[in-house]
């Protein structure tokens, strides 16, 4: 049986990640600006691929290497196929016998975070850009600690869509991640817990 992180974004940290990465670096990258929740949509709509995310995955992968800067929208399955194999044969093979749209989220949202981190390694112009950034600008800190030693996260994006994850820190384990917050009333209401 599939994991709760198999089964929607918001338990999985990657989405977490690739929130992250989008309000960090999206705009050097010349990436449209997407809502959280429209990602979350699309990326969990099992019945068809939004164009937009099509597009997102057709421009990342353009980026990264010259064999698949020739990638389209019509083609960009084959695409994505060809680069899951560099990091997993398993969701390569998920992808390429199932389709995108039917692939697990988990599957998904590790793809889309592979070809996003994959532009540090193999976008030249993008790490040029990044070289150029203060390195404690790079990346996001947390908001706060609290006496466990779990650190919170806070994301909100141009349509004020916000995310409160928490982390504990010690715990190497990508499970150590949870989403405490996903609107203003969860806020209010975990503001009244602490």
């Amino acid at each position: 049986m599939a994991s709760q992180a198999e089964n929607d974004c918001l338990s999985n940290p990657n989405f977490a990640v690739i929130c992250s990465f989008m309000d960090r670096y999206g705009e050097t990258l010349g990436l449209p600006e997407i809502g959280y929740k429209d990602l979350q949509e699309w990326i969990e709509d099992g019945k068809k691929v939004n164009p937009l995310l099509i597009d997102l995955h057709v421009r990342l992968l353009r980026r990264i290497h010259k064999k698949l800067s020739n990638v389209t929208a019509d083609r960009w399955e084959r695409g994505v196929v060809k680069f899951c194999y560099k990091y997993s044969n398993v969701d390569a093979w998920e992808i390429e016998r199932f389709g995108y749209k039917l692939a697990k989220i988990s599957t998904k949202l590790k793809l889309l975070k592979n070809l996003m981190e994959s532009q540090f390694d193999c976008n030249n112009k993008f790490k040029d850009k990044v070289n150029e950034i203060p390195v404690e600008e790079m990346r996001f800190q947390p908001v706060g600690r609290d006496k466990d030693g779990m650190a919170y996260w806070y994301l909100l994006d141009k349509e004020l869509n916000l995310r409160v994850y928490r982390e504990h820190q010690d715990d190497v384990d990508s499970e150590s991640w949870e989403l405490v917050c996903r609107n203003r009333e969860d806020l209010a209401k975990f503001g009244k817990l602490v």
